[in-house]
């Protein structure tokens, strides 16, 4: 069965840990789709915990902090949302 596309945010949530650009102590600023939202850091945190769920991202605790790692099913799932908005944004300019 296959799933339905990532949002937005949670794309960019992905993105933004594969980066490696996210701890918890740092701002939404870090994710551009939650940048001009004020309650970011909310959304980022709720975005988070649902990728959690899905398995698509795994936390941990160290002396800085609670860190952020894409698991190996959230690495194939950015991949497959990579390839799927690059075909789509190829038949919108087509069009």
């Amino acid at each position: 069965m296959e799933s339905e596309p990532l949002g937005w945010v949670q794309f960019s949530v992905i993105e933004a840990v594969h980066r490696g650009a996210l701890r918890s102590r740092q701002t939404a600023r870090q994710v551009v789709a939650l940048r001009p939202e004020p309650a970011g850091d909310a959304l980022l945190h709720e975005a988070l915990r649902r990728c959690e769920h899905a398995g698509l991202v795994r936390s941990a605790r160290d002396r800085s902090g609670r860190g952020y790692e894409v698991t190996p099913a959230g690495r194939a799932r950015l991949r497959a949302e990579r390839r799927f908005r690059a075909a789509l944004l190829g038949v919108l300019l087509r069009s």
